[in-house]
């Protein structure tokens, strides 16, 4: 549970049940108290909470139906990249690009894996506007079938010219480009260290980001922050705001790196590593650019694609995996046999064994602690947890705004 003050009282948040409930002011206690156990706010002593909500979720996944079709496809259309970030995870992976007939291959399957059903296609890499044709053909096989789809993408979007975006648009169904901005023009040009770039990266990229938001395209911006750009990531907003404040369509978060394959610029305290974090945060919400976050307000089955019984990734060879931050070893089968490493399946639903954190920890029971996942291996961060616990303050204090103002009419 999690309590925030407010005008009115107090606001408790159920990290458990997603509920949010006000306690004004002059509330009778007894009342309150008996209200607060039935909604279980409150728990005895020595109630074992964690134990309680682990077995709550496995119940849960008792009753659940295993999906006949998948239906979310992220599709990896290469594993070159024409950036070479200095934090990138895929660093020493083989360089792969999905030819013409794997990418047959892959709308066929998409078309039997889906049951005819609508799907979503994650588009990613390396960089997948590198390899374009693989995503033309996939999009077109599937309209052949009358098989219903949409799609989304994460890209450094130096390559999203106008003719891409009027493919995009048009034959790609794309909604939205998750686009990582790591500086002004000097921080930008380093990190990405694009190949045979010949122009101005930066504003190359910006240009782009504006013809699409014009077609209709949805943007968000991501910041990826360490110790090296920490302060020029506040230029940035300066003229981020300039340029997109307040525009429809556009919207950006902030990520704090975290090392788990590239080598990263750490803060010297994790403590100086979330005063930093929220001098960014705050400026992009005074900036009328931050993606706007809301309170969660039910438990989910799974946590990620990862563990998601309707999601593959499908690899540039046509090999499946269950997450985009796959390697060798993790590969579950191959769009060519129907069969599938249980082993490994099972494996990714696993949860990660309890630090000693994670007994007084309000997010335990959203928390995605999958034994398998690279952003959570060695233990929780406490930068993490303090960065989690101020966001979610946030998301209350919004949650009872939006209420006061449908009170009030």
């Amino acid at each position: 549970m999690l309590i925030v003050t407010c005008d009115e009282g107090k606001l408790l948040y159920n990290t458990f049940t997603g509920e949010l409930l006000l306690l004004e002011a002059g509330d009778d206690e007894k009342l309150c108290r008996d209200e607060l156990i039935r909604k279980r706010y409150l728990v005895p002593k020595d109630f074992l909470e964690n134990r309680y909500e682990d077995e709550m979720r496995k119940i849960a996944g008792l009753f659940s139906t295993k999906p006949a079709n998948i239906t979310k496809f992220t599709v990896l259309t290469t594993t070159d990249c024409n950036a070479r970030c200095y934090y990138c995870y895929e660093k020493g992976i083989p360089r792969i690009r999905m030819n013409e007939k794997t990418a047959v291959d892959v709308g066929k399957y998409i078309s039997r894996a889906s049951g005819g059903n609508k799907v979503k296609l994650s588009w990613f890499g390396g960089e997948p506007l590198y390899n374009l044709p693989a995503i033309d053909i996939i999009c077109g096989y599937l309209r052949c079938q009358d098989i219903p789809y949409y799609s989304n993408m994460v890209s450094n979007a130096y390559f999203l010219e106008p003719l891409v975006i009027e493919k995009a648009v048009n034959d790609w169904m794309l909604e939205n480009i998750e686009i990582t901005i790591d500086g002004t023009r000097e921080v930008y040009k380093r990190t990405k260290a694009f190949v045979n770039a010949v122009d101005d990266p930066l504003e190359r990229v910006m240009k782009n980001i504006d013809n699409a938001l014009d077609a209709g395209i949805e943007i968000v911006v991501r910041l990826n922050m360490d110790a090296d750009n920490a302060d020029d990531l506040l230029r940035l907003c300066d003229i981020m705001k300039d340029r997109w404040g307040g525009k429809s369509g556009l919207s950006v978060v902030a990520v704090l790196l975290r090392t788990f394959a590239g080598k990263i610029r750490s803060f010297k305290t994790e403590e100086i590593a979330v005063e930093r974090y929220f001098q960014l945060y705050d400026k992009l919400e005074e900036s009328d650019l931050l993606k706007q976050e809301y309170l969660e307000h039910q438990l989910y089955g799974n946590r990620c694609m990862a563990d998601s019984d309707s999601s593959e990734v499908i690899l540039p060879d046509g090999r499946i995996a269950k997450c985009e931050h796959f390697d060798e070893n993790e590969v579950v089968g191959s769009i060519y046999d129907p069969t599938r490493n249980e082993e490994i399946l099972r494996s990714w639903k696993e949860y990660g064994e309890d630090y000693e954190e994670c007994k007084t920890c309000e997010f335990y029971p959203r928390c995605k602690r999958l034994t398998k996942c690279p952003w959570h291996m060695g233990g929780c961060e406490l930068s993490k947890r303090l960065i989690a616990k101020r966001r979610l303050e946030r998301q209350i204090l919004r949650a009872y705004e939006e209420s006061k103002k449908a009170r009030s009419k």
